[in-house]
Order: structure tokens, then C-alpha cells, then sequence
């Protein structure tokens, strides 16, 4: 049988969630959490390649001698790899050059807020008319969005008022969304229900972090991979041999293989800790970019600036081999895990996805530059309404903080009613007949999570969703784009027509 070691690191963990921790100026609300792994037989091989790393970058270690990922300051990935100066690129290239076929990861993105608000709105568990899911999602959401001091003062100091105010800081929101009702039109609803589901929250509550999550996502990747044989070795919290909160939560998961040591003496604990913060701080940066700078801020448009997408030949190739690293490289269903409330990390990926499609950094070059941010805020919305459609249509109302989850459906109806499968070749494709007008009702366009084009048309009073060629793509992006600054095309008269092999796409 075979036998693997895996090595386990964090990054962005609160070792207690309090008020201070929370409204802190540096407080992110990601923890997340990187396992990386190999069959023993490769270790020594892989042990070497890493030392190799570390000796080239000598004068990169802290005092206790240790390369960390502390080396990368936040302020390199500021916009993304753009920012990134020619010497720490070298250094991520040459990090990133050291996963092949051989290392298996697992990483975790889970929300600090979401697990609170969790706890809060337990007691809507087995009220069948409410999705727990969406709500958690829903007011974590806007906590994070907005945080509102009153709201997370509460959370803490005096929980019973966190319904009152939480319902008080919604009705505000309510108010300030009227300078600008087109970009606010999805979220006033959302406030509505929040203000009407709040009124008899559980009063007698505490807050207090739960480790166990942190090893619930790879204990499903072990078993989704049928690894039986490992050894888990976690990075220490203290001295060797005392009491350890992420030891316990490990066990208490079903873990049994499991011990702490140091990383001085464990190199795979040091690959665990670069990987989790270059990805942390990735994350943060998207999230400093697209977060809201105040409560005023709430109704304008965030988009990433368009000197995220000023490459150079070597960035783009960088982020091509990043992609590979986080999405190609041994997949597994499990292979990330979040909670409902997973947007910075669906941003990452997202982002990721849309440096991917291109073939050439000049490709980019060759697009309109004021509308870049906009192509890919397009693709990035759209996954994010693939995934609140799917937790949305979900009504099994359980705790389950999974964002790849073993659903018994595999699609979901989207918001015009439609069948959307997950596996995007399974969706029917439009019929477009060369030298004849295809008309057709649209009631929207959108991406696939894999970036294909789609479209719902309405048939004999019924929605449904179908595929279009990929040489609409970029028309599709264009109409989403228009949607998000809140000119909706949709419902509308659509042509479609194809003319000596090409293909077009006319709204009446």
C-alpha cells in the first residue's frame, strides 16, 4: 500500500476572535490553511529540490534561520503579480517551479465572520422555509462588506442586541441605497429578509472558534483520494508536548496519524507555510482592491484597476503557472474547501481564470483597456452567481461550510428558471443554422464557471439554458459587463446568424 507525508501550515489565524481581533486596522477574515503532500518514496527527492530553493535565497531567512513566506511583504502582490518587483519574481517563479505531478495539494479558505454568524443563526436550522445557507452567506456578506462597528462591536460585548442592530444597520443601508437603486437592486431585497428573518435569534450565545474545520476539508480529500496510509505532521504551537488546540481538532475529525514538530527540522511544514501565505496574501490584495473604503462608499461600482492587468510577458507566464499550481495540478473535488461565504476565494480563482483564457500577454494588450477590469469583473460575477444559485437552490438547510459540495443534484436553476448543469458539456447547444436568422427571446447571457458562453431563451413559456459558440465569448462578456453598470439588455430579441464560418450575435 502506498504510504504519504503530508505537512500542514496556516496563515491568517486568529488564535482568539474578539471584538479587538475583528476591527483591527491588519484584521483579514480569511484563515487559511495549505496541506501538502507526497508518497514517501518521492521525498527525499523533493526534500532536495527545496533545500536547493532555500540556499538560493539564503539571505531571504529570518533570525531563526527559516525561509518564511513573511519574506514576500503584502505590498509586492498589491496588484497582483503587476506590482511584484523583478527579484521576488524570480523568487515566486522559482518556489512555484517546485510543484509537479508528484506533490498533492489541499488548501482551505474559511470566513472568521461566517463561523460566527453560523453560531448566531443556528437556531434557524430545522425551519424548513429558510436556506441557512443563503442567509449565513447573505449577512456575512454584508458584514464584511460594510463592517458596521455597532454590529461587531455586538458580537462580542453584548450579543443579545446583534439582531436589533444588525436590523437597524440593514433598514440604513435600505436608505442609502436609493442614491443609486440599479446597482443596489439585488442587494435591497436581500436586506429585506435579513430584517424580517432576524426578529427571535437564539439570545444565550458565545463565540468561540472551532479548530475542527481546518482539517474537515482534507479529511474528505483523503478519503475522496482513498489514502489510507499517512502520516499528518502540523506545525507546532508552542513546546513539543503541550497541550495543542490544532492537535485536538485534527483528532477530533477522525484524524489519527498526527503529530506536531518543527519546522526548522521539517521542510515540508515550510513548503505548507510559503504556499498558504503567497496565497493569503494574494487574497488580501483583491480584497483591499474591491473592498469598500467606508459605509459612503456602499453604492459605487468596485472593479480592479486596470494596472493589475499591465503585464509583462514574464507576469503572464507567471500567472499561467500559478494557475496550474492552485487549478490543474492533481485535481480533486475536495481540493479546495470553503465555506458559503467564499468570495475572495472565488475572486482568486476567477481572476485567475481570466489571465488564463489568453494565449499571449499581447492578446491583452490588443483589448480595450477601459473595459478590461469590467470583462473580468464579468467573468468573476458570474461565478459568484454560479455559486449562490447552487447554495440558493439547495434547500437542505444544513451546516456544512463545503463550497465544492457532494450534492445530490448535479445542476441548479438559475434565476430566470433554467436547468444549469455543472458539467457545462452536458448543457444542450443552440441551434444557429448557417444562412438563416436564429431569433430567439434572450432572457439573459452569462459565463459558465468554465468560461463558456451561455444563454437562457424562452421556449413555449418555458426558460432554458443553452451554450453558444465560443466565438461569442466576447460578446457575452460585453453583455454582462453592461448588466453589472446596470444597463440590462435582457429580456430582449436576439439574431443569431452564422455567415461564411463566423458567427454573430444582433440585439433588436
Amino acid at each position: 500500500m502506498t504510504s504519504y507525508n503530508f505537512y500542514y501550515d496556516e496563515s491568517e489565524h486568529s488564535r482568539e476572535i474578539n471584538h479587538k481581533t475583528i476591527t483591527a486596522n491588519n484584521y483579514y477574515d480569511n484563515f487559511v490553511t495549505v496541506f501538502v503532500g507526497w508518497d514517501i518514496v518521492h521525498e527525499k527527492r523533493i526534500q532536495n529540490k527545496y533545500l536547493e530553493f532555500e540556499k538560493k535565497y539564503e539571505e531571504r531567512k529570518d533570525s531563526s534561520g527559516e525561509l518564511k513566506s513573511s519574506s514576500l511583504k503584502n505590498k509586492q502582490l498589491r496588484r497582483g503579480l503587476a506590482s511584484v518587483s523583478k527579484g521576488n519574481l524570480q523568487f515566486i517563479e522559482d518556489f512555484l517551479d517546485l510543484f509537479d505531478e508528484d506533490i498533492l495539494i489541499q488548501f482551505s479558505v474559511i470566513s472568521k465572520v461566517e463561523y460566527i454568524i453560523l453560531q448566531i443563526l443556528q437556531s434557524y436550522r430545522n425551519q424548513g422555509m429558510v436556506n441557512i445557507n443563503s442567509l449565513c452567506y447573505s449577512t456575512t456578506k454584508l458584514i464584511l462588506l460594510y463592517r458596521p462597528k455597532e454590529v461587531l462591536k455586538s458580537i462580542y460585548n453584548d450579543i443579545q442586541s446583534f439582531p436589533r442592530l444588525l436590523a437597524e444597520f440593514c433598514g440604513e443601508r435600505l436608505v442609502a441605497n436609493e442614491a443609486n437603486p440599479q446597482l443596489k437592486q439585488r442587494e435591497n431585497p436581500i436586506l429585506q429578509q435579513i430584517i424580517f428573518l432576524l426578529n427571535d435569534v437564539e439570545e444565550d450565545f458565545k463565540a468561540n472558534w472551532n479548530y475542527e474545520i481546518s482539517f474537515t476539508g482534507f479529511k474528505k480529500y483523503l478519503n475522496e483520494k482513498q489514502i489510507e496510509d499517512y502520516l499528518l505532521i502540523l506545525d507546532n504551537e508552542g513546546e513539543i508536548g503541550q497541550d495543542s488546540n490544532t492537535l485536538d481538532a485534527a483528532y477530533s475529525v477522525g484524524l489519527r496519524a498526527v503529530r506536531e514538530e518543527d519546522s526548522s527540522s521539517y521542510f515540508g511544514l515550510r513548503v505548507a507555510d510559503m504556499l498558504a501565505g503567497f496565497i493569503s496574501k494574494f487574497l488580501k490584495a483583491l480584497n483591499k482592491e474591491l473592498g469598500y473604503k467606508n459605509q459612503s462608499d456602499g453604492i459605487n461600482k468596485k472593479l480592479l484597476s486596470v494596472t493589475w492587468f499591465k503585464l509583462s510577458e514574464r507576469q503572464f507566464q507567471l500567472y499561467k503557472k500559478l494557475y496550474y499550481v492552485i487549478t490543474e495540478l492533481n485535481t480533486a473535488w475536495y481540493k479546495v474547501f470553503a465555506g458559503n461565504y467564499s468570495d475572495d476565494l472565488i475572486t482568486f480563482i476567477g481572476f485567475l481564470e481570466y489571465i488564463n483564457q489568453f494565449s499571449s500577454v499581447q492578446e491583452i494588450k490588443e483589448l480595450d483597456q477601459r473595459m478590461i477590469p469590467e470583462y473580468c469583473n464579468a467573468h468573476i460575477c458570474e461565478k459568484l452567481e454560479w455559486h449562490f444559485q447552487r447554495m440558493d437552490s439547495n434547500q437542505r438547510n444544513n451546516l456544512n461550510i463545503e463550497f465544492v459540495s457532494d450534492t445530490e443534484k448535479d445542476y441548479f436553476l438559475n434565476r430566470q428558471g433554467a436547468k444549469v448543469y455543472f458539467d457545462i458539456t452536458r448543457q444542450p447547444i443552440l441551434s444557429i443554422k448557417e444562412n438563416q436568422e436564429n431569433k430567439y427571446k434572450v432572457l439573459s447571457v452569462g459565463l459558465s464557471r468554465d468560461f463558456h458562453p451561455i444563454v437562457t431563451i424562452e421556449h413555449l413559456g418555458k426558460a432554458l439554458c443553452y451554450r453558444i459558440p465560443e466565438d461569442l465569448k466576447e460578446w457575452a462578456m460585453s453583455c454582462v459587463a453592461f448588466a453589472n453598470m446596470g444597463d440590462n439588455l435582457f429580456p430582449g430579441q436576439v439574431v443569431f446568424s452564422k455567415m461564411n464560418g463566423k458567427i454573430y450575435a444582433d440585439i433588436l
